[in-house]
């Protein structure tokens, strides 16, 4: 079976890193994109792994950067938005700074990707899959999540018409919805919380707290041929919580 070749933001940590480690399993090729090399290390043996070093932060760099994987890697058969940072803080403590660089790396970067990937000559027509990742976070009202909600639901608001123009060139576009995960982002985050605060976060999942390999699973199906009848999708993964 021929690879195919997918380009992965944020492949050195949570899912970006999981879906990395599947498609490379399963025998296809990665691009991967991280500011961390060393995350990287054990992907760096394997043959079908290119790693590009780069701050998405840094929009105006990433017209160089798709045409630098271009021609290292030739048309593409999908193209993952893993990458992404996670916020927690009260409205009246936000600032501009911080949260201007959270949708720069959430967001923009996101559509900037997009933009030339979907290029001719960037993706292979009738056989190509985009996936971005938004969170449960656009759909509760958690305390101290609004300007990271906003980030990804900025997202959500993209997809249906940006699905609609890149189905004329034959790419669809779809999209997963995570709750809470045990990824190195959440550490942090469940190490500052109490006994009580835990134990409430555990009730809210009647499934368990998900693992990245759970959303991997479900993105791999986006990119495979048992979904070529979706495009414009929002998947929601959240462990049971909105119905607990």
């Amino acid at each position: 079976m021929t690879s195919k070749t997918y380009v992965i933001t944020g492949c050195s940590s949570g899912i970006g890193k999981a879906l990395t480690a599947q498609l490379l399993e399963g025998g296809q090729c990665v691009c991967g994109i991280s500011r961390d090399v060393a995350k990287v290390e054990d992907f760096l043996e394997n043959k079908s792994f290119t790693h590009f070093q780069f701050d998405l932060t840094d929009i105006d760099g990433i017209g160089e950067l798709c045409k630098m994987m271009n021609l290292r890697a030739g048309a593409i058969n999908g193209f993952i938005h893993s990458a992404g940072v996670e916020m927690t803080v009260p409205l009246h403590l936000i600032r501009y700074e911080k949260y201007a660089d959270l949708f720069k790396l959430n967001t923009f970067s996101a559509f900037e990707l997009i933009k030339f990937l979907s290029k001719k000559g960037y993706y292979v027509a009738d056989d190509t899959s985009f996936v971005l990742i938004s969170s449960l976070a656009t759909q509760i009202g958690a305390q101290g999540k609004a300007i990271y909600a906003a980030s990804k639901g900025a997202l959500e608001g993209y997809l249906k018409p940006a699905a609609k123009e890149l189905l004329k060139k034959g790419i669809r576009l779809n999209m997963v919805s995570p709750g809470v995960l045990k990824t190195p982002m959440n550490e942090g985050y469940f190490e500052k919380m109490s006994d009580e605060q835990q134990n409430e976060l555990n009730g809210a999942y009647p499934l368990g707290i998900g693992l990245a390999e759970y959303v991997a699973d479900t993105i791999r199906f986006l990119l495979s041929e048992q979904s070529k009848w979706m495009t414009a999708q929002n998947i929601t993964l959240d462990g049971g919580n909105l119905i607990h």
